[in-house]
């Protein structure tokens, strides 16, 4: 098993703010692990971290054999082709078709062979169910379509990381529950970990993975066999 994330020690500060402190945090190749938390809590500014888009101001830090102490600008273009994003928002380009979204991204992320760009359009558009869309632009789509594009996107580059911050909190329980399936499903094909961040308590529940409470800028492992404590809110 490899360890594909590893955080000794570390420190996040943003706005001249400390947002987490302390974080110690290993993610192996297979895992499913969630972030819980209210909102505001830093959650997202540890996934940011993880992606190069914030810097981890102290301690120690690996993501897919990056140095997080040491990632340069120009670095953080590898480390993204080696993950996959979903965002709650889908971010796709609404004046565009759906291969032209996965193109958009392919492209940045250094594709250069047509075909081989389309063989691979089609094969992660198969992955999540949309086969004979790629021509259809977002806005035509439902919401968990839109999700499954978005999932299609993070894919593209057999990434070893799947991050997704919170990917269902824009859609209702019985689609959140399918979406939850597809990334599960599709993470073990690609052998990728998940890293998710949720408020959706039932997800936890359904999906077995290890859990981690981030609150009072601390990141804390919960116990699997207490972690649903009547008596100890989640949120607070």
């Amino acid at each position: 098993m490899e360890k594909v994330i590893r955080i000794q020690n570390g420190r996040i500060d943003q706005l001249g703010q400390t947002v987490l402190d302390n974080i110690n945090f290993e993610v192996e190749s297979d895992e499913l692990v969630f972030l819980i938390g209210k909102t505001g809590s830093g959650k997202s500014s540890l996934l940011k971290v993880l992606y190069g888009e914030l810097e981890l101001s102290d301690g120690s830090g690996s993501m897919v054999e990056y140095d997080l102490r040491k990632l340069t600008k120009k670095q953080i273009p590898n480390l993204r082709r080696k993950l996959g994003v979903v965002f709650q928002d889908f971010q796709l380009l609404s004046d565009r078709s759906i291969t032209d979204n996965l193109r958009f991204v392919m492209r940045a992320t250094g594709w250069k062979d047509k075909r081989e760009m389309d063989q691979r359009i089609l094969t992660v558009l198969s992955m999540v169910g949309l086969e004979g869309k790629e021509h259809i632009q977002p806005h035509r789509l439902s919401g968990g379509e839109q999700q499954r594009v978005a999932i299609a996107r993070a894919l593209i580059n057999h990434p070893k990381v799947i991050i997704a911050d919170e990917p269902t909190g824009n859609l209702d329980p019985e689609t959140s529950t399918e979406i939850m399936h597809l990334i599960v499903a599709v993470a073990k094909e690609e052998k990728a970990a998940v890293i998710m961040a949720t408020h959706d308590m039932s997800l936890i529940e359904k999906f077995p993975g290890k859990v981690y409470k981030v609150e009072n800028r601390e990141l804390k492992s919960l116990d699997l066999m207490n972690r649903f404590d009547p008596f100890q809110p989640l949120f607070d």
